[in-house]
């Protein structure tokens, strides 16, 4: 495993740049698309009948998503048009 100062060295003659704040959107982006999945996955193994009843508990799903920063509204569509 390289030595961390290793990972952030600049080019010869460059300038280092880190967006740390790039860096922790892109990883929220990220964790976002894995939860949205995993509501997605979890829905393909919930009896139909019962998807409707469990509206309220994607709303509340759904702030954790808004949170990282991710846009909800495809996954909102996703799951409605499994409910509906």
């Amino acid at each position: 495993m390289p030595h961390p100062h290793r990972l952030l060295r600049a080019p010869k003659g460059g300038v280092l740049v880190f967006n740390t704040d790039a860096v922790i959107r892109g990883v929220d982006k990220s964790v976002a698309r894995v939860f949205g999945q995993a509501i997605l996955n979890n829905m393909s193994r919930t009896p139909f009948y019962e998807l409707p009843s469990l509206k309220g508990d994607f709303d509340s799903l759904y702030v954790v998503v808004v949170q990282r920063g991710a846009d909800v509204t495809p996954l909102e569509n996703k799951v409605e048009a499994l409910i509906n």
